[in-house]
């Protein structure tokens, strides 16, 4: 007879409980959510007794308690993926632009004539930082001579040898510096 007495009182509890925060809420769209809300908490304080005839150590507050930490658990691992995520590109942008600063650098101490732009891209892999290129647009320092454009018209063999030897010597210049393989430098004409 108790558990009966008891389990009126709090229904009734709950019921005026929810009539008070329905009076208290403004008529926006805030209230038909609250009111799902409320009725949720109405159904399981009605249910509650009935489900524990069958079951006697059912108990509503642990039941919630391990629904609360599995669903805090799936979200600090979202939360961590995504900080994982965040930061790993973060700190490859960092490394992206502290190569190409210091790339930019050596090679505008070293080729004084020439103007440099540089980009990097890289990739990690296996807890390690990988190079996947770097690109150099050369260009000669000071006022360029406008060349003759004609129609069907290739560069001399001569030009050409000469500007290759620059590229080359660019890239086996940075290789040695930064200790990075030929194969990943490509040098373009700014």
């Amino acid at each position: 007879m108790e558990i009966i007495k008891a389990w009126i009182v709090n229904i009734c509890t709950v019921v005026l409980f929810i009539t008070a925060v329905e009076m208290i809420l403004p008529d926006n769209d805030l209230k038909k959510y609250a009111k799902f809300v409320l009725g949720l908490i109405l159904m399981t304080v009605i249910i509650n007794p009935i489900i524990k005839v069958f079951d006697k150590n059912f108990d509503i507050n642990v039941m919630s308690n391990n629904v609360e930490k599995a669903i805090e658990a799936k979200e600090s691992k979202s939360n961590m993926e995504e900080y994982k995520k965040n930061n790993l590109n973060a700190t490859l942008e960092t490394f992206n632009s502290n190569l190409k600063n210091l790339s930019e650098e050596k090679l505008k101490e070293k080729f004084k004539d020439m103007d440099f732009e540089v980009k990097v891209k890289s990739d990690f892999n296996k807890n390690q930082v990988k190079i996947i290129s770097i690109e150099i647009g050369v260009k000669e320092k000071g006022i360029q001579k406008i060349k003759k454009v004609t129609v069907e018209s290739f560069k001399s063999e001569k030009e050409s040898i000469s500007k290759n030897e620059k590229f080359n010597e660019v890239k086996q210049f940075l290789s040695k510096e930064l200790n990075i393989q030929e194969e990943l430098i490509k040098i373009y004409e700014l």
